[in-house]
């Protein structure tokens, strides 16, 4: 069931403004800061799906940095993206992948609205609905807690017909998922398919590799398909390192003699 609460704006500071549930009860504050609608962690990820303007497109975030600015009331996160236009111009598919920084400032001001908890939805993490209409246009927001700004609606009607509509699709936090994950620009071998096991995933330094057969050879590329490290797979169980290799997502491969089976790698 979900559960509803009114949330207004204070321009005083609450130190604790935390929202937790217990025994399926929401417990919180009146107002819901900023800082808690953008607490994102280094590791988490983001994927979205986009459609407007005659294309579809998808998104497929990663948070590899954070920075508070020295009054900590602003934020910069560095971003790893990989984007996927499947539009006309690109019917199999056209792969953009860069690096981007977003800063969120105002973390102690509070965004009002009615905040809705529903289990089916982002895990119970409160979330709030924002319409606007200024003249012909129409704009459509939905914010929740730890995950920013999770649906973007534009509709202009008038002197032409636009209409763009972004949604987050999945998440990850931690060990929290939520939604279908998307394999932007990565064809990954299925979970219940794949011979081996990476761990940690997102990884420091280096991560753990366990095979459930023989492979020959393990290989971490970018996602422009350079060889960033080759590594011998003699061994089913091994450590490898990941010192030197930058920040980002990655693909590791996995090769025996007669396949080659793929993961997803992000390095924090």
């Amino acid at each position: 069931m979900k559960k509803i609460y009114t949330c207004i704006i204070k321009h005083v500071f609450i130190a604790s403004s935390l929202l937790y549930l217990i025994s399926g009860t929401l417990k919180a504050q009146d107002s819901i800061q900023w800082g808690l609608i953008y607490d994102y962690n280094i590791g988490d990820i983001f994927q979205f799906e986009e459609t407007g303007y005659g294309h579809h497109t998808y998104y497929s975030w990663t948070i590899t940095g954070k920075s508070f600015l020295t009054d900590n009331n602003s934020v910069t996160y560095e971003i790893y993206k990989v984007e996927e236009d499947r539009g006309p111009e690109c019917p199999e598919g056209c792969l953009r992948i860069d690096t981007i920084t977003k800063e969120y400032g105002y973390l102690d001001s509070y965004l009002a609205g009615t905040y809705i908890v529903d289990p089916e939805k982002y895990h119970s993490r409160p979330y709030c609905t924002k319409y606007q209409d200024i003249n012909h246009m129409t704009f459509g927001h939905i914010f929740a807690v730890g995950l920013g700004e999770t649906y973007y609606y534009y509709d202009e009607n008038d002197p032409s017909p636009i209409f763009m509509n972004r949604k987050l699709v999945y998440y990850k936090k931690g060990d929290e998922e939520w939604g279908t994950a998307l394999t932007v620009g990565i064809e990954e071998t299925p979970e219940n398919m794949a011979g081996f096991r990476i761990y940690p995933n997102p990884a420091d330094h280096e991560i753990n590799f366990k095979g459930k057969h023989q492979y020959n050879r393990i290989e971490i590329l970018s996602l422009n398909g350079k060889l960033i490290k080759s590594i011998d797979a003699s061994a089913k169980k091994q450590k490898i390192d990941l010192s030197g290799i930058k920040t980002g997502m990655y693909i590791l491969k996995a090769i025996s003699t007669d396949k080659t089976e793929v993961k997803k790698l992000i390095i924090r």
